[in-house]
């Protein structure tokens, strides 16, 4: 009788930790399914397929935006409160550069290359500028207001549309709290 009751107790044991771990594995590949349906479609709330091409040349592909915080903002050189942004956004982008964070100007305006160099030189943009093509317009709609702010999560899922000046305190707070999100 003790024989079979250490060999029930075993079988026991040996059952409700396979039972454990498969309700571990459910919930992980149901939250893993979650994150990737907020996004696999091709739905206004979801960070865009694209690659962007700076004014320095240098190519951000798609692929190097995933599982990093996105910050674009579409700004003019005319434009006084996309102007007021500026050294805001610049602090932002240097304090958050190196933790997941992407951050690109979206330039409305066609303007030649020397004009968007010297203005950046002036504003002392530390963050790529990125200039609106034909791709970027179908993909985000030209906004009909500037400044306009999206902020997307590490998993491409829009958490901002801000139309108007984004407070440097403000989009910190926000990079901050997605940051802590897993």
């Amino acid at each position: 009788m003790t024989r079979r009751f250490h060999l029930s107790a075993r079988l026991a044991a040996a059952g409700a930790l396979i039972a454990a771990l498969a309700v571990v594995l459910v919930v992980s590949a149901c939250e893993t399914r979650k994150a990737e349906a907020a996004c696999n479609a091709d739905t206004p709330e979801c960070l865009p397929k694209i690659s962007l091409l700076d004014t320095a040349n240098e190519v951000h592909p798609h692929e190097d935006l995933v599982g990093k915080v996105v910050v674009i903002n579409f700004w003019a050189t005319w434009c006084k409160p996309c102007k007021r942004e500026i050294p805001g956004f610049n602090r932002v982008y240097e304090k958050y550069k190196d933790r997941d964070v992407q951050m690109f100007g979206v330039l409305t305006e066609d303007i030649s290359n020397a004009d968007i160099l010297n203005f950046a030189s002036d504003f002392e943009m530390t963050y790529p500028v990125v200039r609106l093509d034909q791709e970027l317009a179908l993909e985000f709609g030209l906004p009909p207001n500037i400044p306009v702010t999206f902020v997307y999560d590490k998993h491409g899922k829009r958490r901002l549309n801000k139309v108007g000046a984004l407070e440097e305190q403000e989009l910190a707070g926000l990079l901050d709290r997605l940051l802590a999100e897993n």
